[in-house]
């Protein structure tokens, strides 16, 4: 690796984000999570882009105030499955 060119165009990852947060935003972020709020829903809640919500959940789970949940990052509760019927097919 030598050294970067004088001129040399340079790229600043995830320009464009807001990291941004008030205690308060974390504190229901926090809850929302727990509850297994999906990360669509919660980025139409806070009205923030996907990634947003996605690199507070990856801050949050590092200084473990949230813990892996039912559904995994994308959230949401899956339906239960019966072995022998599969989803929601018990009746036949």
């Amino acid at each position: 690796m030598g050294m970067v060119a004088k001129y040399e165009r340079k790229h600043i990852a995830c320009d464009g984000l807001n990291f941004e947060w008030t205690d308060t935003q974390i504190e229901e972020f926090i809850y929302l999570w727990q509850e297994g709020t999906t990360l669509i829903d919660l980025s139409k809640y806070f009205r923030r882009k996907q990634e947003e919500i996605l690199l507070l959940a990856l801050d949050q789970a590092m200084l473990e105030e949230i813990e892996p949940r039912q559904g995994g990052l994308i959230g949401g509760y899956p339906e239960e499955v019966d072995e022998d019927t599969g989803p929601d097919n018990g009746d036949q």
